[in-house]
């Protein structure tokens, strides 16, 4: 049995360039409301353990991202940065552990298109997109994470 309804409310809005020119840009904001059961029962022969708990969130963020086409677009620098506010208490019988983060995140990326179905990229970036409602310590790690990097290849092999 679930201790705790699981309700939720979430939404993104976007803007973004529709032009023919090189600059583009995309700016957005997104909202979320919600809370659900964090299920952690252990039963061993002679104790239950529950540390179950409702986690209700409340976040925002506004965002931001600039790219340019180089050489005919085969070549694309790409800047971001993202505010984001995460308001979350956990709550069960016994307790209420309130969590409140703010930070700034950035992005950044450089893509290399050298045929149309072949992408290679490079990014650096910092923080994580916050979604979900989650526990106190994966929470607490996501956002504290420092410095994340990704090189790779796309290619697409059929229209």
């Amino acid at each position: 049995m679930i201790p705790f309804p699981a309700k939720n409310f979430a939404q993104e809005v976007r803007a973004r360039s529709a032009g023919t020119g090189p600059f583009h840009w995309v700016v957005g904001g997104n909202y979320q409301n919600g809370e659900g059961p964090q299920i952690n029962n252990i039963d061993f022969v002679v104790q239950q353990l529950d540390s179950s708990n409702n986690a209700k969130t409340e976040n925002y963020a506004g965002f931001g991202e600039l790219s340019y086409d180089l050489m005919g677009g085969k070549l694309v620098p790409l800047a971001g940065i993202r505010y984001y506010h995460d308001r979350r208490t956990y709550v069960d019988a016994t307790s209420r552990i309130p969590s409140d983060i703010n930070k700034t995140t950035w992005r950044l990326n450089l893509s290399y298109l050298p045929t149309d179905n072949l992408t290679m990229f490079v990014t650096a970036a910092t923080g994580f997109r916050v979604n979900t409602t989650q526990s106190t310590i994966a929470g607490t790690a996501i956002a504290s994470r420092r410095l994340s990097s990704n090189a790779s290849t796309r290619a697409s092999i059929a229209d």
